[in-house]
């Protein structure tokens, strides 16, 4: 048992992120019919908001406020430029 979890945690990587950073999540829902292959792997780019705990944060999804509880294992960091726009006002809110 303790070799599976010393097997696991090799590839775990908790990134330190701070409020206003932006993320992707982790798209675990899945369509019938259609193969998981083709489907988007993450959604987002969602505003991280606040942490909980060690690993649990709170994501804002939208510009209406709408939040979202998730795991730092289904965290992504976003490294493109742009933001959208929702995201930067919100940003300056924090």
């Amino acid at each position: 048992m303790r070799y599976s979890k010393d097997l696991y945690d090799v590839n775990v990587r908790q990134y330190n992120y701070k409020p206003g950073d932006a993320v992707w999540c982790l798209h675990e829902t899945r369509k019938v019919g259609v193969n998981p292959k083709l489907e988007r792997a993450f959604d987002g780019p969602f505003l991280f908001k606040t942490k909980i705990s060690e690993l649990n944060f709170v994501l804002q999804l939208n510009s209406k406020g709408h939040e979202r509880l998730v795991h730092h294992n289904k965290l992504k960091p976003y490294r493109r430029e742009q933001l959208p726009g929702w995201m930067l006002r919100a940003r300056s809110r924090l």
